[in-house]
């Protein structure tokens, strides 16, 4: 693991999403990071005609038809559909490309340095990209559902980093946001995986809207406790009594040992005792509430 350069820490923002993200504390709310930087304007409909294959000549919009007519053409392998803006140190330019294998069926994500927003330019820094997530796109699924559906403390580390599945150390916000993404491209595109559209929807959905719903009550938790005068460390001693705590306050090489008590119980191969197996059926889908536990999803930014 290459721990010289952590993701979500530093000290760069941009002036706008320092007016929209930030806590009086200082602190990135992820949750709005989501819904108003990662996904502003991307809607069901463009987010099918925003994919981008990668050609001999660069990166190329294709339309939601014409994208499965490549799964056949032994030149064209990946599709790239979206790029995150990351808060980093010196380097507002900085992006991870979330893309598609459409032969190997990963789902990957690139770090670029120096990337704009607009994916047709990508080419142009292409071959200075890092791949940091390439997990294949069933294990993902089966390490979702088990996570959500029993093993919530995982995400105090982050899924995807738990799992091993990342080449760098992502904030366990950064690595639940990515994990929305992938979900969504999933479930917009789950004719590239053979399944039927509806149902797989059907089966996602549940999952989507419980990765969202803790993001949200965790930012609004945090959001009340500023206005009642808590300072960082107010909150997060009170959030240390919570029975299932997210705690993001933390970074990933500091996180409390109590919290990671846990986790280092997987000795052999971490992780994988927790994949059950069959770990999901779309078409034993059924209709369940989940409870939700308040999650923190914030991360601290440093701020000259």
């Amino acid at each position: 693991m290459n721990n010289e350069f952590e993701l979500t820490d530093g000290q760069y923002l941009g002036a706008n999403i320092q007016k929209i993200l930030l806590y009086p504390w200082k602190m990135i709310d992820y949750y709005l990071y989501l819904t108003r930087t990662v996904e502003l304007g991307r809607t069901s409909e463009n987010r099918l005609d925003e994919t981008h294959l990668l050609t001999t000549n660069g990166f190329f919009q294709i339309d939601y038809d014409k994208l499965y007519s490549c799964i056949t053409t032994p030149s064209i392998n990946y599709v790239a559909f979206l790029a995150l803006p990351v808060p980093s140190a010196g380097l507002p330019d900085r992006k991870i490309i979330l893309g598609f294998d459409l032969k190997s069926h990963h789902l990957q994500a690139h770090l670029v340095d120096h990337a704009s927003r607009r994916l047709a330019d990508l080419g142009r820094v292409w071959s200075r990209a890092e791949l940091i997530i390439d997990i294949q796109a069933d294990r993902f699924l089966d390490i979702l559902v088990s996570t959500l559906d029993g093993h919530l403390e995982i995400l105090r580390v982050g899924m995807i980093g738990y799992f091993q599945e990342s080449t760098r150390e992502l904030h366990s916000a950064l690595d639940l946001v990515i994990a929305i993404q992938f979900g969504q491209f999933l479930s917009d595109f789950a004719e590239l995986l053979g399944e039927d559209k509806v149902q797989f929807t059907k089966f996602y959905q549940r999952y989507d809207e419980q990765m969202r719903d803790l993001l949200l009550k965790g930012s609004t938790r945090a959001w009340f406790a500023a206005r009642d005068g808590l300072s960082i460390e107010q909150y997060r001693q009170r959030e240390m009594n919570q029975p299932v705590l997210f705690d993001l306050f933390y970074e990933p090489s500091d996180v409390p040992s109590s919290k990671l008590r846990l986790l280092q119980q997987q000795v052999e191969r971490p992780g994988e005792s927790f994949l059950i197996p069959p770990a999901r059926d779309i078409h034993a889908f059924a209709d369940v509430a989940t409870a939700i536990p308040a999650i923190v999803m914030i991360s601290v930014l440093m701020v000259d």
